[in-house]
């Protein structure tokens, strides 16, 4: 049904409403997403209740976000991701979501801008899902991948990404020694 926007939000730019679990999927959508027009940040991390794949879907690619944080949104599977039309998303937080490979493959298609990246303790990330993402967002500046699967083969492939300035890849326990040689080696080719 519709809603009136709430007039207090037709200037906001910035959102943050992490923790606030009264928040519903509804109240999201028709007050704050269709009220706050210029809005280009949005936090929800730790809003379990309000995020769902429809709303994710919806904020990934319907309201021309450039920041998203949906961490801890436990509850949010690969879906919303798969959804193929290109977004304006430069900054996307999924940390400790259920997520696989499958959704940050389909991230690197659908959002090549994408220059801000965070998938620490996403348990499901491996490899896969990071080449995919190095070949694809040129433009990434911070990435962490900490407590993931990742591997050696996943810094080989950080020396793609150019203009990388920020990596936490701490706890990646699958990881070799060699690792950061195998990267610095890469680097130079």
């Amino acid at each position: 049904s519709w809603k009136p926007p709430l007039a207090g939000l037709l200037g906001l730019q910035e959102l943050s409403v992490s923790k606030c679990s009264q928040i519903t999927a509804e109240g999201l959508t028709c007050y704050v997403m269709k009220g706050a027009s210029r809005l280009k940040t949005l936090c929800l991390s730790f809003c379990r209740l309000a995020v769902t794949d429809e709303l994710a879907t919806e904020l990934l690619f319907g309201f021309g976000l450039e920041s998203l944080d949906l961490s801890f949104s436990t509850q949010i599977t690969d879906s919303p991701f798969q959804a193929k039309p290109l977004s304006v998303i430069r900054e996307l937080r999924i940390a400790n979501t259920t997520v696989t490979d499958a959704a940050i493959e389909a991230i690197s298609q659908c959002a090549p801008h994408l220059e801000v990246f965070d998938a620490g303790f996403v348990v499901k990330l491996t490899d896969r899902g990071v080449l995919a993402l190095t070949k694809r967002c040129s433009k990434l500046r911070t990435l962490c991948v900490c407590n993931t699967q990742i591997t050696d083969a996943s810094f080989e492939a950080f020396a793609r990404c150019r203009h990388l300035e920020s990596l936490d890849a701490s706890w990646c326990l699958r990881a070799t020694p060699q690792a950061l040689a195998i990267w610095a080696q890469a680097a130079e080719l």
